[in-house]
């Protein structure tokens, strides 16, 4: 029964967490173009094979939600590079907090992805179509079944991404994504291993980022 009611808290925080998503994209002095775009090739930067500061991204999840006995917080900042005009890639941690009643958990973890702009611009609309991949390490413990130790799951999400500007310094994003590392066999018990998935092993993120 506790362990039914775990999974069923994490499944709500989850839902309701998508509600307030949202992805802020920083980069300095010189913006990209929608934000999903890289800057202009600078030359300076390809003769020297030097990092340009013009080319690091900020973006991240952020969600909360709270009510009568129940408390929600997560929090995955992520910085990135453009390598080229088409190829970046990125990293940071991740962290989330439930709390339902006197049930309390809490997940840490790391994200690394990478993404591949194949098309821009579409329809000449300004939208862009990307491949994403990503592999996310996360750790889980609560006050309940895993009070003792934490418990681990592996997550490796490839799929496409469709971003579409909307003004000057907001974008919205959407991806779908099949975690590879997905066994529908595992221990449906753990809400761990469960929990984020539309369906069996699909995954859909969205959201808006916004340039500063």
């Amino acid at each position: 029964m506790k362990k039914q009611y775990c999974s069923r808290i994490l499944w709500i925080a989850f839902l309701a967490a998508t509600l307030f998503v949202c992805h802020t994209a920083l980069a300095q002095r010189q913006p990209l173009p929608p934000r999903n775009n890289p800057p202009k090739e600078d030359n300076k930067t390809q003769q020297t094979g030097g990092f340009d500061h013009n080319r690091f991204f900020g973006e991240g999840n952020i969600g909360f939600n709270a009510g009568s006995g129940f408390a929600y917080v997560s929090a995955s900042p992520v910085l990135g590079y453009w390598f080229t005009n088409r190829i970046s890639a990125g990293a940071g941690p991740i962290f989330e907090y439930y709390r339902w009643s006197s049930y309390k958990a809490n997940v840490l973890g790391a994200r690394a992805f990478g993404r591949y702009q194949a098309f821009s611009n579409l329809f000449n609309s300004g939208g862009n179509l990307f491949l994403h991949g990503q592999y996310d390490f996360l750790s889980y413990k609560d006050n309940d079944q895993f009070n003792e130790k934490r418990i681990t799951a592996h997550r490796l999400p490839l799929g496409l991404g469709f971003s579409q500007p909307m003004g000057g310094i907001a974008t919205f994003n959407l991806m779908a994504l099949y975690d590879v590392l997905y066994n529908k066999n595992k221990d449906r018990n753990i809400p761990l291993y469960n929990y984020g998935y539309i369906i069996d092993g699909f995954i859909i993120q969205g959201g808006v980022n916004f340039g500063f």
